[in-house]
């Protein structure tokens, strides 16, 4: 029902918000004043857990005959690097929310120590949260 009202308002340049249980019919420019301020924890998307090598063990002779556990490790650490967070910003900017990131200047995306802060409407906070989750079950 949603997607019939939008297209039918699209044609004459309208649009509409729900507010409470009541469907309110406005102009485009009022919908986009409609922005809301979401905090998105990413922290686990931007640091890779270090691979550290497990040591090799192997058996060496002894004089007497005897064989003795010896440790030896291969010194190497791989990952551990973190990501450029902007990355992630502009990941969200080129697949989220259309051209609201430059048509509406309320609307924002930026990072902070792990965390994603967005200022966008509803719909698009539901579109950048769909996407951290993607992100999530294919990392």
């Amino acid at each position: 029902l949603s997607n019939a009202l939008a297209l039918i308002l699209d044609m004459i340049d309208l649009s509409f918000k729900l507010e409470e249980v009541v469907i309110v019919i406005v102009t485009k420019e009022e919908t986009k004043a409609d922005v809301y301020l979401e905090l998105y924890d990413v922290r686990d998307l931007l640091f890779h857990l270090r691979d550290f090598q497990a040591p090799e063990i192997s058996l060496a002779p002894v004089e007497d005959g005897s064989t003795v556990g010896i440790m030896t490790s291969s010194g190497e650490d791989t990952g551990g690097s973190l990501e450029d967070p902007t990355l992630l910003v502009e990941l969200i900017k080129t697949h989220t929310c259309g051209t609201s990131w430059t048509d509406n200047p309320k609307c924002s995306v930026d990072i902070q120590n792990g965390i994603l802060v967005v200022v966008q409407s509803k719909e698009g906070h539901k579109q950048v949260s769909t996407l951290v989750e993607k992100l999530r079950q294919y990392k």
